[in-house]
């Protein structure tokens, strides 16, 4: 992708994480919402804009599928919601 190391020097310091504003406060509020109810914990960006995350306490709950094919999707989950999802082409 990058002829040279200074080409990516160059294009992470333009782009990269450590160029981007610090996060507002509503986000920084949900990623502590997320950390203490969820323990949800989300690593620095990457270089390349990947996201990772790791997820302490296990979720609740389950779906099952009901259907599914291309285009449509039904599921029923633990609580009873039903939930009809169709892709948008």
């Amino acid at each position: 992708l990058f002829r040279s190391p200074d080409q990516l020097q160059r294009w992470e310091a333009l782009f990269g994480a450590s160029a981007l504003p610090p996060p507002p406060l509503l986000k920084r509020a949900t990623r502590w919402l997320l950390k203490v109810a969820l323990g949800i914990e989300l690593a620095p960006p990457t270089v390349q804009g990947l996201q990772a995350y790791a997820v302490a306490k296990p979720m609740l709950g389950f779906v099952d599928v009901l259907y599914a094919d291309d285009g449509l999707r039904v599921t029923r989950g633990n609580r009873g919601s039903l939930v009809v999802t169709q892709r948008v082409r």
